[in-house]
Formats: C-alpha cells, structure tokens, sequence
C-alpha cells in the first residue's frame, strides 16, 4: 500500500515537472518567437526611421537656404545739388573714398542745365527727384532727353528718388507711368523689391543734419539687407545744418562698412539690376522650393503611414 502511494507520488511529480519543462520550453520559444518579432519590427521600421530624419534634415536646410538669400546691404552715396560748387564737393569725396557719386537733380530747377553741364565728363549717376511729386514733375521730360543726349560717362539710372510727404501708392503708379525703371523710396517706407508694376523700388535715406546716426542707418539697413543710398543735402550745408565734416565722417563710416560687408561702393543701376536679379531668382528658387517640399511631406507622410501599420502591428500582437 505504501508502494503504491509512492509510486502514485512519483508519478505525479513527474508529470508536474514535465508540465514545468513543457511550460518552460513554451515560454522560452514564445520569448525567443517574442525576440525575433521585435528584431524584424525593428529591422522594418529602422531604415524608414532613418530615412525620415534625413528628409527632415535636408527639408530644415534648404528652408535656412532660402531664407538666408542676400543678406547684405548695397551702399550708395549721393548728393541732392542745387549749385556747381555741389558738385566739385561731391567729386572731391568721391576721389578721397573711391566711390561713383550719384546726383539727385530736381528738374523744376532753373539751374538744372548748369548742374548737368558742370556733370559733362564725369562718372556719375543721374536721379530725378521732384516734390510735390506730379504727372508732369515725374515726366521731366526735358532733363530726360537731355541726359539721353548728354556724355555717356553721365548715366541716367531711370530711377526716380520719391521723397517722404510724396510717397503713395497713387505716386509709385504715377512714376512707373513715367517711364521710370525704379524708385527710391525712403528707408522705413518699404522693402527693396519689384513691384507688379515692374518698378524696382530702392531705399534712401536723406542726411540733412549732423545730428543724423550714420550707424543706426547702417545697422538697419544690414538687418534688413536694404539697399541704401545716402543723401547728402548740400542746401544743408549752405545753411550751417550740415558740415563738410559731418559728410567725411559719415563716408568714413560708410567707407568701413563696405569693408566689412565685403560689398563695396554700390551705384543706383548696379543696386537695381542687384534687387531685379534677386527678385526673379527668388521667384523660381520660391516655385522650385515649394514643389520640393510638397514632395517632401508627401514622402514622409507616407513613410509615418508604413511605420504606424507597423507598430500597429505589434500593439495588436500581430507581430511581423
């Protein structure tokens, strides 16, 4: 009987114990089944992972590319004459600093055509600039033919200088009406740009006072990448506002910061050709970009889709 009992126990112990290693060696399987399963997952899910964080890499730099287009400032001096004297000053600078003057003529003047005889053989820009600005003022239509007819050295930048109490959107119309390629408009009344009109508009910024912060201007206009043309009012210098000193030192200023721009001395056409140019790139570089980077979501939304059927896979117990 105790034999029996025995035998009964040991029986049983050994089915218990085959139960555990049957158990055991299940688990073990399903953990190893479990391991094999993730490490697909993962070998799956990885290389879309990667490449993911490569769209979004290039897609983040080629958005810094764009936005980092043309981030210097295009100086220019120019000096708003009324007498012949004006201009032998301004050539005086312009061979101390190595720089092209630009001369801001108003053709309502009855001095203009000394002013444009005493430009004859120099290399010099023309602005036409006339307040308050009319169909007729804007039009100048003598001082044009005149400089079309005048030494080549003189150049008429077909820029139109659009003084502060002028500024309108009726007058921008009115000056691309005209005939005018561009118009310069003062610093903190809009972007260097091309207009829907085709107009090119160019920054200045009027230096009547000695008072005036040549480094403020300079500042902003780096930070806003403007294309700036200093004017230098001689009518100031005659009424003691402005001093042949204060002009040097704003052209030393002017000076540094074409060094350390890389720049350099700018001219009216050059700027103008520089904002048109500019302005067509970015409008095929925008197109361009735009249509890269639909693409690029698309492709990435399509590799998040894979990537959560995957997971999903997995969270369901349905493992690859």
């Amino acid at each position: 009987m105790r034999k029996s009992v025995q035998w009964i126990i040991t029986i049983l112990a050994l089915a218990l114990a085959a139960g555990l290693a049957t158990l055991l060696v299940r688990h073990v399987m399903a953990e190893r089944q479990r391991e094999a399963a993730v490490a697909e997952m993962l070998e799956q899910a990885e290389p879309i992972e990667r490449e993911i964080e490569q769209l979004r890499r290039e897609l983040a730099e080629r958005e810094r590319n764009v936005a980092d287009v043309d981030t210097n400032a295009y100086l220019a001096v120019g000096y708003q004459i009324t007498q012949r004297s004006d201009v032998e000053l301004a050539l005086r600078h312009a061979e101390q600093f190595g720089f092209t003057p630009v001369f801001v003529l108003d053709p309502t003047l009855d001095s203009w055509r000394d002013l444009l005889d005493a430009l004859q053989d120099t290399a010099c820009e023309v602005v036409v600039s006339v307040s308050p600005c009319t169909a007729e003022g804007a039009a100048a239509s003598e001082l044009r033919s005149a400089l079309e007819a005048g030494d080549d050295s003189v150049k008429d930048t077909g820029c139109f200088l659009l003084r502060m109490p002028d500024d309108s959107p009726e007058n921008l119309n009115v000056v691309a009406d005209a005939g005018y390629t561009g118009c310069i408009r003062h610093a903190d009344a809009g972007e260097n740009t091309v207009l829907e009109s085709g107009l090119v508009t160019l920054s200045y910024s009027q230096i009547k006072s000695g008072e005036f912060s040549v480094e403020n201007r300079l500042q902003k206009a780096a930070d806003a990448a403007q294309t700036l043309l200093f004017v230098f009012d001689m009518d100031a210098v005659r009424e003691g506002a402005l001093t042949e000193a204060d002009i040097t030192h704003a052209l030393e200023l002017i000076t540094a910061a074409w060094t350390e721009s890389g720049v350099g001395p700018g001219t009216v056409t050059g700027a103008e050709t520089s904002v048109r140019a500019r302005a067509e790139t970015s409008a095929v570089t925008g197109a361009s970009f735009e249509e890269y980077t639909a693409e690029t979501r698309e492709r990435i939304a399509q590799l998040e889709a894979e990537l959560d059927a995957i997971y999903a896979q997995w969270n369901k117990g349905d493992t690859p």
